[in-house]
């Protein structure tokens, strides 16, 4: 700031290499992280394991245990039991609107309110003004 102003350097708005860097890999991925926290939240998202085909071919070992198999017998996805979406714990679910709230409502900054002035400052205290009332009989 040799003449009381700005004479170098990156622009204001103007994202940094790394934020641009990520959002071009975002972009070739097709991903969109607001869009999935979204979904997460609302319970809609598609079953990993049957993309959401709701059925899978499936075959019983000698153990009884099933396994997928693409020569198997038509059944239910074991994953999200034939509804096409994810089963997400509430407590995923909660999280994910809890990251999403904070860019729709502001975060508000607590503030400690005082009986008694400690610092000094200030022209008066919630006693003195009670005090006062007190006096004026209102």
């Amino acid at each position: 700031m040799a003449h009381g102003r700005k004479t170098g350097g990156r622009r204001a708005g103007v994202p940094n290499k790394r934020s641009e860097e990520l959002l071009e890999i975002l972009q070739r991925l097709n991903c969109n992280p607001t869009e999935g926290l979204a979904l997460i939240g609302n319970g809609d998202y598609i079953c990993t394991v049957c993309l959401g085909a709701k059925k899978l071919k499936y075959r019983r070992r000698d153990d009884g245990e099933l396994f997928f198999d693409p020569e198997g017998k038509l059944m239910d996805c074991l994953n999200c039991f034939g509804s096409g979406r994810e089963q997400i714990p509430i407590g995923l679910q909660l999280k994910a609107f809890a990251e999403l709230q904070q860019y729709v409502f502001p975060k508000r900054k607590a503030i400690d309110v005082n009986d008694r002035r400690d610092d000094g400052k200030g022209d008066f205290t919630l006693v003195d003004l009670v005090a006062t009332i007190r006096k004026l009989d209102l």
